[in-house]
Formats: C-alpha cells, structure tokens, sequence
C-alpha cells in the first residue's frame, strides 16, 4: 500500500508525464483505481473516507465529463459524510485536478 501511495504521490508531482506512462498503466489501471462514471466517483470517495486512515486518495477518471465535475461531486458527499461523522479537519480540505493526466486527488485531514 505505501508504494501505491509513494508512486500516486510522483505522478502528482509530475504532471507532464505522457499517458502511456508506466505509473499510469500500473498504479491506476491495475489497482483498480480507475473509474467512469459519477456513481463509481462516489462510491470510491465513501469507501476512502470510511477507510479513515489516507491523507492523499487518488483516482483516474476515464470519462471527461465526470473528471469535470469531480470538484463539485467530491464536495456533495463530504457534505454527506460531515452529517455522520464531524473527525474530518474542513479547514485544511484540498482537491486536485491533474488535467494532462485525468487524476483526482483529495487531501483528507482527519482530526485525530
């Protein structure tokens, strides 16, 4: 798990990377990081905040129309998951969008 987070962490930081990258292919697509469609972008984001113990949760989003709007998507469920459970830190919340890579990432800062 610590290298799938080690090598999630240098494809964000290298964002120039071509597609056929071999972290790409390797970290997204064979850990099953890969979604679609909204409704696997939510789930992915409740499985990950159930999951309580990831700072840096990312995900490969296929389909241009939902990689769009996954701001928007990942704030309606924080806002459903805030009506169940407060341990989440609001004030350092992060997103980011890769667009030459189609990554989301979310920062997750869980009040311990």
């Amino acid at each position: 798990m610590m290298q799938l987070r080690s090598a999630e962490v240098s494809l964000l930081l290298a964002p120039d990377l071509p597609q056929e990258n071999a972290l790409d292919a390797n970290v997204f697509y064979r850990n099953g990081l890969v979604i679609q469609t909204e409704n696997q972008a939510r789930d992915w984001l409740w499985m990950e905040l159930n999951d309580h113990s990831s700072r840096w949760v990312n995900i490969k989003v296929v389909d241009p129309a939902v990689f769009e709007r996954m701001q928007e998507i990942a704030s309606e469920v924080l806002n459903e998951y805030a009506l169940y459970d407060d341990s989440l830190n609001w004030d350092t919340l992060q997103s980011v969008k890769q667009d030459q890579t189609g990554v989301f990432a979310i920062y997750l800062d869980w009040n311990e």
